[in-house]
């Protein structure tokens, strides 16, 4: 029998799955499956009938395993999920007998749901800075983007927004002088497609990097902002990602996100 629920921890139903229910062997062969249904989320062990039969040798080990596809939208995040197998039926081919192991569900180790996640942070290691003007490619910023623990991530778009007022209001619109060629790196590596005639408007200057800038699990990259700076540019630059200025996409779930 098997079971998706377990009292000690938190209960989920069969909308937090997808696709097919199974049990399988340890070499990956599928035994049984079944369509998720509120019958394997009721916190009882539901006896079952394999699809196919296998035979366990005198003195090896065979593994059983309860594998489920979760739902894009299960959760919360934070909500932990266990599966139980037990009440093994099976034959004993010396003495031609029936038998039943573990007639107690054993539960599984919990699995706790997390959602893919990408916090951008200033880089502490790029201070303000004064610099010459008239300088080609000086770099003007630096963001770490970090990845959550759940999964690796691929980030789409970057907003870059560029404020240039002294008392350095984030979120208006300013009317940008002398800065141009905005670029984004990555190392010595370019970032999407540079942007000849930046803007200074609140919604900020869109870079596309799919497929160029992915962020491992529990990983943190820096990504570094470059404009060219005429000897006419604005005495006060700073640019910003404005609020949900990043999309990515969690690279197991499919799962998008800013």
């Amino acid at each position: 029998c098997f079971d998706l629920d377990n009292a000690a921890v938190a209960a989920f139903t069969e909308a937090d799955l997808t696709g097919t229910v199974r049990v399988r062997r340890s070499a990956g062969v599928s035994v049984y499956s079944v369509t998720p249904a509120a019958v394997h989320v009721d916190a009882a062990c539901d006896q079952v009938t394999l699809s196919s039969y296998f035979t366990i040798k005198a003195g090896t080990t065979e593994t059983l395993s309860l594998v489920v596809d979760y739902a894009s939208a299960a959760g919360p995040a934070g909500t932990s999920h266990t599966g139980a197998l037990g009440s093994v039926y099976y034959k004993r081919l010396d003495t031609n007998d029936f038998q039943t192991a573990g007639a107690v569900a054993i539960g599984a180790n919990a699995l706790t749901i997390q959602v893919a996640s990408l916090t951008p942070t200033s880089n502490p290691s790029f201070a303000s800075q004064t610099i010459v003007r008239g300088g080609a490619e000086s770099k003007i910023g630096s963001v770490q983007l970090q990845a959550g623990s759940a999964e690796n991530v691929s980030v789409q778009t970057v907003l870059v927004s560029l404020d240039n007022d002294t008392v350095q209001t984030l979120g208006d619109n300013d009317t940008l002088a002398g800065i141009s060629n905005l670029k984004l790196k990555k190392g010595d590596t370019l970032v999407g497609v540079p942007i000849g005639s930046p803007s200074g408007d609140a919604s900020g200057n869109s870079f596309t990097v799919s497929g160029v800038l992915d962020v491992n699990a529990s990983e943190t990259v820096t990504l570094d902002v470059y404009a060219d700076l005429a000897t006419t540019a604005d005495a006060t630059v700073r640019p910003f990602i404005p609020a949900n200025g990043i999309t990515f996409v969690g690279a197991s779930s499919n799962t998008s996100a800013n």
